[in-house]
């Protein structure tokens, strides 16, 4: 056989469309007597997607005064481009290179498809939906931009697995939380978790998010020992009226975080603020957190040591997070909304 059988197909790889290069492929392959099976596995797509393309494309070939039917992917591509005129409303991008530029800069430069689309309109005007310019990204219509430069390009599949519950929580759990809270009618309630580093190393973030305006605090810790997190507490607490702005903390049942009594005692004396535990396994009771937690992600990546990273750097990304525009807050930043409660508080 002149072509490898990848079987790409029986992976569960299955394409929407052939595109013009796959054409002259099939063109290749059948002309050269491959199967049509065999084609359909080499392009992993379905067996009628190639009898369908088939019947496209062919046409009558005259080798030595004798009819042979042979395929065409010139006459294919003429055919699909044909059907592609009577479908749909026109592009709204048409020739606005002005805003296709805008929107790849923004998004090339680290800003989501959501904030680049909300800056356009804050000084144009609305031009598209932000479903419409995900499909321009997908289609290619935005100059170098692809999905692999999207924050979160695709949605990952949840898997369910059979928890063991190695420990349970030692303060407060969240059901006692007031209701005012879970509802962020108030300012001063906070989530609180660890990000680690690459396996084997010491250095870690002790992330917080303000529930109400998602301000985020990153602290880099030399260790995951309970004690650690309970000076950084107490660091916190010199540099701020610690009752005021930290009202509540909500966290996991990490052993980092099994210090309760430490972390609500105050270096003043007495109480500084109410600790809740979440219940084991279920991280979407800290989801602010866990949102912020993947976009500090997109700065330190899984895997990458924190040994070398300085305290500057750290900042540095949590002031990005800060002054970075929200579609939750109004296109507001956490920084404008944070700054607004602490002169009130």
């Amino acid at each position: 056989m002149l072509f490898p059988v990848l079987r790409t197909y029986e992976r569960g790889i299955v394409m929407s469309y052939l595109t013009k290069k796959q054409r002259y492929q099939i063109e290749s392959m059948y002309n050269s007597g491959c199967s049509k099976k065999a084609i359909a596995s080499f392009l992993g797509c379905s067996l009628q997607t190639v009898y369908n393309e088939l019947r496209r494309g062919m046409y009558p070939h005259n080798v030595e005064y004798v009819y042979v039917m042979r395929y065409s992917a010139v006459k294919a591509q003429q055919y699909c481009d044909f059907a592609q005129t009577s479908k749909g409303k026109p592009l709204k991008l048409s020739n606005n290179y002005a805003f296709a530029d805008f929107i790849a800069n923004q998004i090339l430069s680290g800003s989501s498809p959501a904030v680049a689309l909300a800056r356009w309109e804050k000084e144009h005007g609305f031009f598209v939906s932000l479903p419409t310019l995900y499909r321009y990204i997908e289609k290619g219509y935005i100059p170098n931009v692809t999905k692999k430069h999207l924050p979160e390009a695709s949605k990952r599949k949840s898997r369910q697995y059979a928890h063991v519950i190695k420990r349970y929580p030692k303060g407060d759990v969240i059901e006692k939380r007031p209701k005012e809270v879970s509802r962020r009618e108030s300012f001063g309630h906070w989530e609180m978790d660890l990000i680690v580093g690459k396996q084997g190393t010491l250095p870690c973030f002790l992330t917080f998010t303000e529930r109400y305006t998602r301000f985020e605090i990153v602290m880099r810790l030399p260790n995951r020992k309970a004690a650690t997190v309970v000076n950084a507490l107490n660091r916190l607490e010199r540099r701020c009226d610690f009752k005021r702005v930290f009202k509540t903390i909500t966290c996991d049942n990490g052993m980092e975080f099994q210090d309760w009594k430490g972390m609500e005692r105050s270096i003043h004396g007495g109480k500084r603020t109410q600790i809740y535990y979440c219940h084991p396994y279920c991280s979407c009771e800290r989801g602010s957190n866990e949102r912020m937690n993947r976009m500090v992600r997109r700065f330190f990546p899984k895997g990458m040591s924190f040994s070398k990273v300085k305290n500057k750097d750290v900042q540095a990304v949590a002031d990005w997070l800060n002054n970075y525009e929200r579609k939750i807050l109004n296109w507001h930043t956490p920084q404008e909304l944070f700054s607004k409660f602490v002169q009130m508080s």
